[in-house]
């Protein structure tokens, strides 16, 4: 049985307070998602984002094992900002990993 909630959460438009976004739910952003400066998204160890457009100016934390699978057809991808801090705090045995979604399969959606 998936540890994965059957309702995932859609997420766009712009960050208005601090959010950890968890590890038992596949994060769809569906349009650009922007975290302003002085907000911190925490993606949690082990979470999946599908991303087709993020602005950081604030602070974006990538947890070990937290997946990005962004959409290489997208102009937009990941865009760390003026300001802007990205944390990448894989390892080895847990990497942060960035995947283009054309390798992704309908069966591999909730890996």
């Amino acid at each position: 049985r998936s540890a994965f909630t059957l309702d995932p959460p859609t997420h766009c438009g712009s960050l208005v307070h601090d959010e950890r976004w968890t590890n038992n739910q596949v994060h769809t952003l569906t349009c650009i998602v922007t975290i302003p400066s002085g907000i911190r998204l925490t993606v949690a160890a082990g979470s999946v984002v599908w991303v087709s457009g993020l602005k950081v100016f604030g602070s974006l934390i990538l947890n070990p094992g937290a997946v990005m699978k962004v959409d290489r057809w997208s102009d937009s991808g990941v865009v760390v900002g003026s300001g802007g801090r990205l944390t990448v705090a894989g390892s080895v045995g847990s990497p942060v990993r960035y995947q283009p979604l054309t390798q992704i399969t309908p069966s591999s959606r909730r890996e």
